[in-house]
């Protein structure tokens, strides 16, 4: 097994040796930034983790950013609440490149950027092992696709039941989400960081329309399947752009005609936009507004596991029956008339607090 190792490994080291300057730069262009292994992210890391002064930008847009992480999130064109995320996680250059990778971003956007914003130094310690790394990457990219071709020959024609979808054969069963998130494809970046603080920060799973949709059927169709068989809740994204959503429009309706009462917290309306309209049938459930940092709010509701809790709350009398049931006291308690337990007065008995459930 250990020769076999260093035989892959003095494979590789010979065809990083062949290539030529144009060749790598090919290499780098499409292999993606996540390819890069422990140590390149070390250097990374060690380089560009600190506080960077401010520069010029060298492609002569007269820009200036900072020549650390921050610096490379603006050229990748990052929105400035996902760089303060970033910037509060434990490792941001780790982050950062998590992030590029989510973004389509390749080792070759990477080294731009750094050499546009004057870090040639960086390129230059790291330039052996991105080689090294991407080659390495491409290597088990050609033997998991042959691994592919070969097994799927031996893959008999079966009938799949309609029903049946990819998680059900990858894992056993249909996997259940804890919620469906909504929004507009502008917001998309809003989303995003949900997505981060919900996903990657507390545990919770969602369903992304865009990254998780089920294959083949209407949009529509598929949507509603997936609201009100696979998901707990429906985290709607209130914005400017989810009202103009014919999409979004369609999303939340079904999920409140699943739920009309909110007895089952279906829906979790989430502000993400100051002074956004509210839809009106929206009006009477309670939301979590992000632009004021509620998002413990939001955990506590995809929490909430009793869908089916009701809460017995006692109300006072209202005043007005107070006054009335007064004014029938003193006209001789013209309640005695309608039947009533014995020993018990019909004007007593509407005095008491009346119970409903919630």
């Amino acid at each position: 097994m250990k020769a076999k190792g260093s035989h892959t490994c003095g494979l590789i080291t010979m065809a990083c040796s062949k290539m030529s300057t144009d060749d790598i730069e090919m290499l780098f262009e499409r292999t993606p930034v996540d390819a890069l292994n422990v140590a390149s992210r070390r250097i990374l890391s060690d380089k560009l983790k600190n506080n960077g002064k401010l520069v010029e930008l060298g492609d002569g847009s007269r820009r200036h950013v900072c020549d650390d992480y921050t610096g490379i999130a603006e050229l990748e064109n990052f929105h400035p609440e996902e760089i303060r995320d970033i910037s509060d996680s434990p490792d941001p250059v780790e982050s950062l490149v998590s992030e590029m990778a989510g973004k389509d971003c390749t080792v070759g956007h990477l080294k731009r950027d750094l050499i546009n914003m004057g870090r040639r130094s960086v390129v230059r310690m790291s330039h052996a092992n991105w080689v090294n790394d991407c080659v390495v990457y491409e290597d088990k990219f050609e033997n998991t696709r042959s691994s592919v071709n070969i097994y799927s020959r031996h893959i008999p024609d079966i009938d799949i039941d309609d029903e049946i979808d990819f998680d059900e054969v990858n894992l056993g069963h249909t996997k259940v989400y804890d919620a469906f998130l909504s929004f507009a494809q502008g917001d998309f970046p809003i989303a995003k960081r949900i997505i981060q603080k919900v996903e990657k920060n507390k545990n919770f799973s969602l369903f992304v329309p865009g990254r998780d949709d089920l294959p083949g059927g209407a949009k529509h169709v598929l949507s509603a399947y997936v609201i009100e068989k696979r998901c707990r809740r429906v985290i709607i994204v209130l914005t400017r752009e989810f009202r103009s959503s014919p999409e979004c429009d369609f999303q939340v309706r079904f999920a409140n005609a699943l739920d009309p009462g909110a007895i089952q917290m279906k829906i979790i309306p989430v502000i993400c936009e100051r002074n956004v309209e509210v839809p009106r049938f929206l009006n009477f459930i309670k939301s979590c507004d992000i632009t004021k940092n509620e998002w413990q709010s939001l955990y506590k509701a995809l929490s909430h596991r009793n869908t089916q809790c009701l809460e017995r709350i006692t109300y006072p009398c209202p005043a007005k029956l107070t006054v009335e049931t007064k004014c029938c006291r003193e006209l001789g308690d013209s309640f005695e008339d309608r039947r009533q337990p014995e020993g018990q007065s019909s004007a007593t008995n509407v005095d008491q607090s009346y119970e409903i459930f919630v």
